[in-house]
């Protein structure tokens, strides 16, 4: 399972970077944040290359901090042992955690570019992509549990 997750997570990566190059280049000029428009409020403004780099900048330090949390428990790991319950899954399992954050950033980023893109569409079909990565990441928090009172596998 560990490959696996890994393999996820680095497959997210890989989508997100593509997904972002995409959005970054079907957007015309500034990024509108917010609603705010419709209820006499100013949205908030920012410039492609500033939502660009802050998203790379965001998921490559949350992929960093899971790969720096994965080898400490892993480091950890090996001097325990004898636990009731299945620890040695917990790296897969952050893995996975990974790679889900990483399809949410990739589900913000297109929907991002969607709502911003010089093409005219209607952003109401697009609006159940930012509730699906959480939902994904909490069915992942639910599913933790399920993983640690499998058997135990040496």
């Amino acid at each position: 399972m560990l490959r696996f997750a890994n393999s996820f997570r680095i497959i997210t990566l890989v989508i997100f970077l593509a997904s972002l190059i995409y959005s970054y280049a079907a957007i015309p000029g500034d990024i509108v944040w917010g609603e705010g428009a419709f209820f006499g409020l100013v949205p908030a403004v920012m410039s492609k290359s500033t939502f660009f780099f802050t998203a790379l900048i965001t998921c490559i330090l949350i992929n960093l901090i899971f790969i720096v949390l994965i080898k400490n428990y892993d480091n950890k790991l090996r001097l325990t042992s004898g636990s009731p319950i299945n620890l040695r899954i917990i790296p897969a399992w952050l893995h996975g955690l990974a790679g889900w954050l990483n399809t949410f950033f990739v589900l913000i980023v297109f929907y991002v570019g969607f709502t911003n893109s010089a093409e005219e569409m209607k952003s109401d079909n697009y609006d159940v992509m930012i509730f699906v990565g959480p939902i994904l990441i909490l069915l992942w928090f639910f599913y933790l549990p399920v993983l640690l009172m499998s058997k135990k596998t040496n």
